[in-house]
């Protein structure tokens, strides 16, 4: 039975030289984490037509990203990665930033842990609202877009990484199973 990271976890022989592909793959991982997100963004809260269908479209975008780049690891998959998780990034600043705006009056709410009555909306919390202590709400839609405004970084920053190490060790084609 053959076992292709067991090279790159040990520094022996292995499919890529100081465990670019396992890298790769963790980078992979975070773009597929952030499409499943995005789908579970669109589920849990309220959103415009046009914004659930961008993120649906944005999360269908990420999978062959997310799949390339854990089969067979590119310079052009990982830049693609990292320009989209940029990109969305930005995107989710501009939201963040507009918080109060029509588009997305949702996100400018506190979060029902809190206490607080939703800013925008002028809905009744229901009984979490009274709740104080170490009980753990779901996140608001601020909250939910601030983290995955901050994973989509982190996942930009795994491939910026991975292009860099890649460069330094003088690859330029896909990395292959048992190289």
């Amino acid at each position: 039975m053959r076992f292709p990271l067991a090279g790159a976890v040990t520094g022996g022989p292995g499919p890529a030289p100081g465990g670019q592909l396992v890298h790769a793959r963790a980078c992979a991982a975070a773009v597929l984490a952030g499409a499943l997100a995005h789908l579970w963004m669109v589920s849990a809260h309220p959103h415009p037509w046009w914004q659930a269908a961008l993120m649906l479209g944005m999360a269908a975008a990420c999978l062959p990203c997310s799949r390339g780049l854990w089969r067979s690891p590119s310079e052009p998959g990982a830049r693609m990665a990292m320009a989209a998780a940029l990109a969305m990034a930005g995107f989710h600043a501009v939201l963040l930033l507009a918080g109060g705006s029509a588009a997305h009056a949702h996100h400018g709410s506190v979060s029902v842990a809190s206490g607080a009555l939703p800013a925008a909306s002028g809905t009744d919390p229901g009984p979490l609202a009274a709740t104080s202590g170490p009980v753990a709400a779901a996140p608001s839609g601020l909250e939910a877009m601030l983290m995955l405004t901050a994973w989509e970084l982190g996942a930009a920053l795994l491939a910026a990484v991975w292009l860099h190490r890649r460069r330094r060790a003088g690859r330029s084609r896909p990395v292959r199973m048992g190289e």
